[in-house]
């Protein structure tokens, strides 16, 4: 797409009053002048810089800069406003923001505040020049010939969000969070260091330390199946709210400034269960019955300042009665929620919908917390583009006036250009046609690329939407190998992209942005594949009848994707973790050992209970096929809940066993955890059984990160045997520092039999 046209003609219109037309500029002349006061404000000078730097540019003359008194009639005339001091509901953030811009006969008056002047002039530009920019290395600036105004135009901004935050990595760049009129801080993209927030989210623990506080009084923390543990701490204790209180006057000592604190859960699910915090809790018959209380208690100390708190995971139920101060505000947060569909379609009881009607009841200082984007896999294609706009208008329909839409702040992330582009517009006006945006942002930034890219994020959408199934922020792609992700589609994105990249061979800089955003099919290829058993779009192949490997196209398309994250990003794939070397290092090591030949391949297995449907990995034989499973224990792993594991081995014929190995999950965040032992006995008849061992596991029921646990038993003399019965005892009840009455799932991906 060229965007500099040499002869352009513009005559630009509005839908405002007639006036007298005239011209700005014509043939590289203007009889223009940019006024400012005689004593400027030193924004009103560095604003009146930046429209003569455009304007210059757009139409090749000379606007020059001219203070009080106006010496033409022809003028631009840039007017600085001081603060209104008006007080806000909420706090001051965004009211620098106002704005107007006026276009009357032969006059353009544009007027703001030190930030709103700025947004001002951006409009301006993209309004009648259309100037854009769609990314932090991709500014827009059109070359014309002629501009002619044909009607009066009026646009008036005094607030529209106090709070607008795009969580994405170009929307931390100075100059683009400038223009799209951003509540960003460049390059703090970490809110504890953000100018108006002193402590952002999951704080508990900074103001009552367990590491000072819990050897010498459990009693100020979560009481969980009759056990203080180190999770959430207790609501309801008169001594924990006064060391919070006395916690948080000396954070705000060190910066008085800051006029947000967050005295919020810790991001786990175990709430305080003891019996005051239960009491609390049954008044407003929510967990957030005792959080709210106690957060009303500590911002009564702190009336000149916000206190935020989390409504998340388990206190998302608005309290029955329990209304939260003026001076306390709500972090309501949509983790649970289904990106297939707008949040307006689900309106049921306990919903998010119902949450977010039922709060709004409650108070307006509130700012929702959406997830924009796949947290476990950055780089998977995500298609929940169309659902943007409509939650956002649903936030503002319930009054929400601060929003912080959580994609990927880093770089690299999944189509974080495109995201970011919409999302910023969006916060602006949530009336957009986000259609029209949409295409404007691929035509200007993909160019030649963009059918093939729009047929790309279409084709997603509409599969996706034809499935029904759900799109959440922490599934692994295969999660959908049977609609958008499906071998078939990825095959037809390649394709798109690659008819794409035949289109930019010529513009080196589009082709680059191509090049980026197939990164996204470049791993979900890979990921997928991994599950695709015994398919021809598996990723391991035959190379005897007797022998697999992985497929070559895998091995070059792992390299191709990693190599390319050292130039695009990002620096972990997953949200805190991997990075591309380690995950390109694992992925190595499953391509090397996903495949383990061994004595039980092709035998027969059977089991006293069978494994729970939902987790069925292969099927029945799954664990005696030679495939092993990775990290995601969704894929390839089997599941019992709360039982043992007596599975049954008939070799065929007698055979003489060494080792017999297996590896589990421990992820005891889903509540599975690796086993206390397994037991091996052999048999000849399949009737008469002989224990020749059991292995156990030293670090059952312990708090491990989530990872894979090998016990193996390694036989000190050899038997014969035609069958192998394996008994893996489950741990039973999770264990008390879980702080949850469950009972603990075990997974397991193969038994090896040498």
């Amino acid at each position: 797409m060229k965007i500099a046209i040499a002869a352009l003609i513009i005559v630009l219109c509005s839908v405002s009053l007639h006036a007298q037309q005239f011209t700005l500029f014509e043939n590289g002349k203007t009889d223009f002048l940019i006024r400012i006061q005689s004593k400027p404000m030193p924004f009103e000078k560095r604003a009146a810089d930046t429209l003569k730097y455009y304007l210059d540019k757009i139409s090749g003359a000379d606007f020059k800069i001219v203070s009080d008194p106006p010496l033409t009639k022809k003028e631009i005339s840039i007017t600085g406003l001081q603060p209104s001091g008006i007080k806000q509901p909420f706090g001051d953030i965004g009211e620098d923001e106002s704005y107007a811009i006026f276009i009357s006969d032969n006059k353009i008056s544009i007027q703001g505040r030190e930030k709103g002047i700025f947004i001002a002039i951006y409009r301006f530009l993209e309004k009648y020049f259309g100037c854009r920019l769609y990314a932090p290395d991709a500014l827009i600036i059109p070359k014309m010939n002629k501009v002619v105004f044909t009607e009066k135009y009026e646009e008036q901004f005094t607030r529209r969000s106090l709070f607008r935050i795009n969580h994405y990595g170009p929307a931390y760049n100075p100059f683009y969070t400038q223009w799209h009129g951003l509540s960003n801080e460049p390059r703090k993209n970490n809110f504890t260091s953000n100018s108006q927030w002193g402590m952002w989210v999951h704080t508990m623990f900074r103001l009552v330390p367990p590491d000072v506080y819990y050897d010498l009084h459990p009693e100020y923390y979560s009481l969980r199946n009759g056990v203080r543990t180190k999770d959430q701490l207790c609501l309801s204790n008169p001594s924990v709210l006064q060391i919070t209180i006395d916690s948080l006057k000396a954070q705000i000592s060190r910066n008085p400034a800051a006029k947000y604190w967050s005295v919020s859960q810790m991001d786990n699910y175990n709430f305080c269960e003891c019996d005051n915090c239960k009491k609390a809790d049954a008044v407003d018959s929510s967990a957030s019955g005792s959080l709210i209380q106690f957060v009303n208690k500590v911002a009564a100390a702190f009336p000149g300042k916000i206190i935020s708190t989390l409504a998340y995971q388990y206190s998302r139920k608005a309290p029955l009665k329990t209304k939260p101060a003026k001076n306390v505000n709500i972090m309501l947060c949509t983790i649970e929620c289904d990106r297939s569909k707008p949040i307006e379609a689900d309106k049921s009881k306990g919903s998010f919908y119902d949450d977010l009607k039922n709060w709004s009841a409650l108070t307006k200082n509130m700012i929702v917390w959406d997830y924009v984007i796949n947290f476990s896999n950055s780089c998977s294609p995500f298609p929940n583009l169309h659902v943007l706009k409509p939650n956002l208008q649903l936030f503002k329909k319930f009054g929400v006036q601060m929003h912080f839409q959580q994609g990927w702040p880093s770089y690299g992330g999944e189509m974080e250009e495109l995201r970011a582009y919409l999302i910023s517009k969006l916060l602006w006006n949530m009336d957009i046609n986000i259609d029209s945006v949409k295409n404007d942002f691929l035509k200007g930034y993909y160019e030649e690329a963009a059918p093939f890219i729009k047929n790309i994020l279409d084709t997603m959408e509409y599969v996706l939407k034809k499935s029904g199934k759900p799109l959440l922020i922490y599934e692994h792609p295969f999660a959908h190998r049977d609609d958008y992700l499906s071998p078939s589609m990825i095959k037809f994105y390649h394709e798109q992209i690659g008819r794409a990249i035949i289109e930019t061979l010529r513009n080196s800089k589009v082709l680059r942005r191509v090049d980026k955003f197939a990164q996204a099919f470049r791993f979900a290829d890979i990921e997928v594949a991994k599950a695709m058993i015994n398919t021809d779009h598996w990723i391991f192949e035959k190379t005897s009848d007797t022998t697999l490997a992985v497929k070559p196209y895998y091995d070059s398309l792992l390299s191709e994707f990693t190599g390319k994250c050292k130039i695009f990003g990002p620096p972990v794939l997953h949200e805190t973790s991997l990075p591309p070397e380690e995950y390109e290092t694992r992925t190595r090591n499953y391509f090397t050992n996903g495949i383990e030949k061994h004595l039980a391949v092709g035998s027969k297995l059977s089991f006293k209970e069978s494994y729970n449907q939902q987790y069925k990995a292969n099927g029945p034989q799954s664990l005696i096929d030679g495939i092993h499973g990775f990290e995601k224990w969704e894929v390839l792993w089997q599941g019992w809940w709360g039982k043992d594991i007596v599975a049954t081995i008939d070799l065929g014929k007698t055979k003489e066993i060494h080792l017999v190995k297996m590896n589990f999950m421990d992820d005891n965040q889903s509540w599975i955890m690796a086993p206390a032992s397994f037991t091996v006995e052999t048999s000849i008849d399949g009737k008469t059984f002989t224990n020749v061992g059991t292995t156990l596991n030293k670090n059952a029921g312990a708090k491990l990160e989530k990872q894979i646990v090998p016990l193996e038993l390694n036989l000190t003399k050899p038997v014969q045997a035609k069958y192998i019965r394996v008994t893996v005892k489950n741990i039973g009840k999770l264990p008390a520092w879980r702080g949850v009455n469950g009972d603990a799932w075990i997974f397991t991906d193969e038994i090896v039999v040498k």
